[in-house]
């Protein structure tokens, strides 16, 4: 969150000041880190370095007021929500602070202005201003030796709960996360502030410490959710969690000026009923966001997605990055799945679903008295395709869709009530029907009748005067006023002018002050009848917001699964076996990314890993030829398959995996100050500390990033190690060609190798992977085609030969001497 919003940077003299001023002054002192926006007749006005800051944030024109020369910047109030979503992105926190009655009924007195709500980036309730495709969750952290983790998206009512071992667990969360904001005890340390900082683009806001207690965790849940006791939620002795938990539901409540009525429960989850991915796994795999200009191009993301609705598509995203670890789970997803395909409706269904709106949303915005009537003709349009949709889900086995008489009762109640093409502002009436209100009805024939009124007394006066160039007109500032040319000097005596112009004299009478009086009563009584009416209808909503959210709920799974059912046929998968085995077999295996982009020339892959015979792949070949893609396709397809989807392969039997680990890749850390072999290091740590059994772990060029003689000893090591003491079943792609021994060592390590055909002097990569090790580098002809100058490539030919001539093929680390090293083949 920006922290350089100042109160003041000039001093301020209260007597000087206007009485708005001395206002907006009291208010900005209880909100100091806050940009401002008060409500001063048709504009949002900001004053000070609040000024200063928006000024140069919305490209607005800066000026200056009063004799203290106080800057001044303002933007009209209709447009609020446009400048609203560019501070909030810029990273502000920006408090609403509005006039609570109309300024015509403060005569002589300081117009009513109090505090609407505080919206910061994680609070975020107005869907114009978020991803459709993407939570905007807010996260709340409580550490002590443990850490309490709560997490929210308060524009969908999503309110989940867990309890962290320690900091390497949260940063992994958070990096899958990616929260918007992250409110902490403000006696945090920089440490931990400066930790989190460098893994995401969060927004830190530090909130006192005394909130994160857990007494007063206990009082804030029990009054929100109207327990006795925190029993039901299964969280009654997770003092940081209730902590946690607490001060983040006060953090609404004083930031939104209202009760959060529309989060209904506490989810608790624990990061061990999901795969376990680290950072390192997310980005190599790019299952969210490429690794080249961080979009969902060309990631599995990107692959996966055939949602139609916004809460199918943050679902989708959501999933893949907690693929499952229990059997029955995943084969009840994988069964839908398969029974949407079947019933050959995927298409039907997916017509129906583009047709509603993202009312997961909606109902936010209506449960915390936000919503315009825009949102409930978007609710009501949603209604009324449910029973469609309820009626293609009963033609699928076991595929139920609830749908009550209430909720079409509401769609009912919006389509008489409200107009289908309201106005954005509730404020600006015209948004209740013709015919369901008789007052309201009345007060708009008057307003309707104005013009033809107005003709009559112009045709009147008129013939009364004989002035024959007489008009009857209307402006902000006068009003009704007739309009007399100037020849025409006689006038009637109950003419009262109002205004000379250069060709013309303006007067106002009697009768046309009562008419616009008339008018403009009835307008504001509409208006002011419109705007409860309206409110009485969000109530009558509300009282059915849980069904409602059913109802959304099940539009997301729905979604969610018709998604992947379309993305299995459009893409050839096909259904995985799942066991609790350890074996993993998957049969002509595709990338698929990959494949999307490669089409028709992608090569398919094998893979076997068991418990006796081959859990340890070496896979040597030189760069180019397909080595890396191998590695993520498997990781991707086991991956799927336990999100629950179908995978790119012929056939797929599946042995649970807890978690997957990869190394693949040099890249520095600059930000951490490590080197590339550091950060390479770093990984390998993390595996051989962390991965198990059941784990699946790829390793891409181990060793690389330092001295050969260091960089195959630790290469070796590794291999020894994963086959000796964790066991996981792991793929190993190597360019230290000497690993290959370790075959006739370990009965359960294999080579492989990728394939490569030479062709007139020229090599063609065949990107097949096959039984044995490789038998020649291909480095030079990679750095030919790469545009290396003819010179060097001759030259290197030269000294390949000679170094070749002193290495000995069977040397293994254990036999190496300290001698000056030649046993690497370069293979690029």
């Amino acid at each position: 969150m920006k922290s350089n919003i100042k109160q003041f940077s000039q001093i301020v003299y209260m007597n000087d000041l206007t009485p708005a001023m001395k206002q907006f002054v009291k208010v900005k002192r209880e909100y100091p880190t806050s940009l401002l926006l008060f409500r001063m007749g048709d504009f949002y006005e900001t004053f000070f370095d609040d000024a200063k800051v928006a000024s140069k944030v919305l490209n607005i024109t800066l000026t200056k007021r009063g004799t203290q020369g106080v800057p001044l910047a303002g933007i009209p109030y209709h447009a609020l929500d446009n400048y609203l979503a560019k501070l909030i992105k810029a990273g502000y926190t920006v408090t609403i602070v509005e006039q609570m009655e109309d300024p015509k009924l403060a005569k002589g007195r300081l117009v009513k202005r109090d505090v609407l709500r505080t919206i910061t980036p994680g609070t975020v309730l107005n869907g114009d201003f978020l991803d459709s495709k993407t939570n905007n969750y807010i996260v709340s952290l409580c550490l002590s030796e443990k850490i309490g983790l709560t997490i929210s998206d308060i524009s969908t009512g999503e309110f989940k709960v867990t309890e962290l071992n320690d900091l390497e667990e949260l940063i992994h969360e958070l990096i899958k996360i990616q929260p918007a904001e992250i409110i902490l005890p403000d006696n945090t340390s920089d440490n931990t502030i400066n930790r989190i900082k460098k893994v995401t683009n969060s927004a830190i806001s530090p909130f006192s410490f005394v909130f994160f207690n857990k007494d007063f965790g206990l009082e804030e849940l029990k009054n929100h959710f109207n327990v006795l006791s925190l029993d039901g939620f299964e969280i009654s002795n997770k003092d940081l969690i209730i902590a946690s938990a607490g001060a983040l539901l006060y953090y609404f409540r004083i930031t939104q000026k209202s009760k959060i009525n529309h989060i209904k429960t506490i989810k608790k989850y624990s990061i061990h009923e999901f795969m376990y991915l680290d950072s390192q796994t997310v980005q190599n795999l790019e299952l969210i966001e490429n690794n080249f200009d961080r979009t969902r191009k060309h990631t599995l993301l990107e692959v996966l997605d055939n949602t139609n609705t916004s809460m199918g598509a943050r679902m989708l995203k959501r999933e893949i990055l907690k693929p499952l670890l229990n059997k029955h789970k995943i084969d009840t997803r994988l069964n839908k799945i398969e029974t949407i395909i079947n019933s050959q409706l995927f298409y039907d269904l997916a017509d129906i679903l583009k047709q509603i709106p993202d009312i997961e949303r909606i109902l936010s915005k209506i449960a915390m008295n936000t919503a315009n009537a825009r949102d409930l003709i978007g609710l009501k349009n949603a209604i009324f395709v449910l029973p469609q949709l309820k009626s293609f889900c009963e033609k699928i086995e076991n595929f139920d869709f609830e749908l009550n008489q209430d909720i079409l009762d509401i769609g009912k109640l919006i389509d008489t009530s409200i107009v289908n093409e309201p106005p954005m502002l509730l404020r600006d009436g015209g948004i209740i029907k013709r015919g369901f209100n008789q007052i309201i009805d009345e007060l708009k024939d008057i307003k309707e009748n104005i013009s033809d009124k107005i003709l009559a007394i112009e045709k009147s006066e008129r013939e009364k005067t004989s002035i024959k160039g007489l008009k009857v007109k209307y402006n902000k500032v006068f009003g009704y006023f007739i309009e007399v040319p100037k020849l025409n000097e006689k006038v009637p005596e109950n003419y009262i002018r109002k205004q000379t112009l250069v060709n013309a004299e303006r007067y106002i009478t009697e009768e046309l002050k009562l008419l616009e009086d008339t008018y403009l009563s009835s307008e504001e009584k509409a208006k002011t009848l419109e705007y409860d009416l309206f409110q009485k209808i969000v109530e009558e909503i509300n009282l059915k917001i849980v069904e409602l959210y059913n109802i959304a709920k099940g539009i997301e799974e729905i979604d969610f699964f018709n998604s992947m059912a379309i993305t299995a046929i459009k893409n050839n998968y096909l259904k995985p076996t799942i066991s609790e085995n350890y074996n993993l077999e998957i049969i002509n295996g595709r990338h698929p990314v990959i494949e999307k982009i490669e089409e028709n020339d992608f090569i398919k892959n094998n893979l076997f890993l068991d418990k006796s015979e081959q859990n340890i792949m070496i896979l040597t070949g030189p760069n180019m030829a397909g080595k890396s893609t191998y590695l993520r396709q498997n990781a991707l397809i086991i991956l799927m398959a336990q999100m629950g989807s179908f995978v790119p392969a012929e056939k797929a039997n599946i042995g649970l995996v807890d978690r997957i680990f990869t190394r693949i890749g040099a890249r520095d850390n600059l930000a951490m100050g490590q080197s590339t072999f550091m950060v390479e290091m770093n990984e390998v740590a993390n595996i051989l500390n962390n991965a198990t059994e059941r784990s699946f772990v790829i390793l891409d060029e181990v060793g690389r990033g330092t001295s050969t003689f260091d960089g195959l000893s630790i290469a070796w090591s590794v291999v020894e190690y994963i086959f000796e003491k964790i066991k996981a079943k792991t793929l190993f792609a190597t360019h230290y060609y000497q690993i290959t021994e370790l075959e006739e060592k370990f009965a359960g390590i294999k080579n492989y190798h990728i394939s490569v055909k030479e062709h007139n002097g020229e090599i063609i990569f065949l990107r097949k992977i096959l039984r044995g090790s490789v038998d020649k580098s291909y480095g030079i002809e990679v750095a030919k085609l790469a545009g290396i100058p003819k010179q060097v490539i001759e030259r290197a030919k030269v000294i390949e030969s000679q170094m070749e001539l002193n290495i000995n093929k069977k040397e293994t680390p254990e036999e190496i001497t300290i001698k000056k090293l030649t046993g690497q083949k370069t293979l690029f």
